[in-house]
């Protein structure tokens, strides 16, 4: 992932999370992004995202009380930085597509009945990717397209993140979302 995508995304989730924004950095050896703040240094994506989650007292997207719930994020999290930002070609990419696809057929969000960081980061991590996709790919993918959509209408990220098209009809016979 390229250093101007990351400072992207934590831009636009500061914006999201109404707080103020923050300027992050990539160490130049490491790749690693930084974000430092009153001193101190927070270090990669989840981290970073995480503290501005903590920092804006929406704690509800991560999980609120429920450690579970909080657990269960930060596995998305780390699903994000170890797997979505790895894909290297075509076949991880259509590998990653199937896998989350088939996760979300019967949930409308990755963690809870609600939005919460895992939704958020995902989103921002598989935005080129959809933003690629043919109608007929995206209905290929149902039930990751369904929840793309969601999100997109529900962070209303523009500036950022330009909403996507979606069929609302089935237009291809024989695609099958499973």
């Amino acid at each position: 992932m390229k250093p101007s995508e990351v400072e992207n995304e934590v831009t636009a989730l500061a914006k999201y999370l109404q707080v103020k924004p923050c300027k992050c950095t990539v160490d130049k050896k490491s790749g690693v992004t930084q974000l430092k703040h009153n001193g101190q240094t927070v270090c990669g994506l989840a981290s970073i995202a995480t503290f501005l989650v903590q920092s804006s007292g929406q704690t509800s997207l991560y999980g609120g009380p429920c450690h579970l719930s909080q657990a269960q994020i930060q596995q998305w999290l780390e699903y994000r930085v170890a797997i979505v930002d790895r894909c290297l070609g075509e076949r991880d990419v259509a590998l990653v597509l199937k896998e989350l696809n088939a996760f979300l057929q019967h949930r409308v969000y990755f963690v809870g009945s609600s939005l919460s960081l895992a939704d958020l980061l995902l989103y921002f991590g598989l935005y080129a990717t959809i933003n690629q996709l043919t109608f007929q790919e995206k209905e290929k993918h149902i039930h990751l397209s369904r929840w793309f959509n969601n999100i997109q209408r529900q962070v209303n990220l523009d500036e950022f993140y330009p909403q996507l098209p979606f069929s609302l009809n089935h237009l291809y016979h024989g695609v099958s979302a499973h």
